[in-house]
């Protein structure tokens, strides 16, 4: 999966960074891990698996952020907020494409704005 949206990102130029987040190191650092990111990301992308609670760290501390869930989080809809564009499941790299050019789009509008 994580190669399927490289490719997307690299082909429009985009400027990404990931961050792997296991299950092992979830309980123990998850804090630590986003205390360490000293940057506003445009959008950030989270798989399904990421576990709840730190969907939600993630989601408040990057509120001015989009957020994109690979591929869509369960029925439940954990992590609810109008920032948060669901991306269907079996994921679709046509789909994919389609939302992050969107969002991209509509950062650069609100930035010439």
């Amino acid at each position: 999966m994580c190669k399927l949206i490289s490719k997307v990102i690299k082909k429009f130029d985009f400027v990404y960074q990931g961050i792997l987040v296991s299950e092992t190191l979830t309980g123990k650092v998850e804090d630590e891990i986003l205390n360490k990111i000293s940057f506003i990301p445009d959008i950030v992308i989270l798989d399904k698996d990421v576990e709840k609670d730190l969907k939600e760290k993630i989601v408040k501390k990057f509120s001015g952020s989009s957020i994109i869930c690979l591929p869509s989080l369960s029925e439940n809809n954990e992590v609810s907020t109008d920032k948060v564009k669901q991306i269907s499941e079996p994921f679709k790299l046509r789909e994919f494409e389609e939302v992050i050019l969107k969002l991209s789009n509509n950062k650069t509008d609100a930035d010439v704005n």
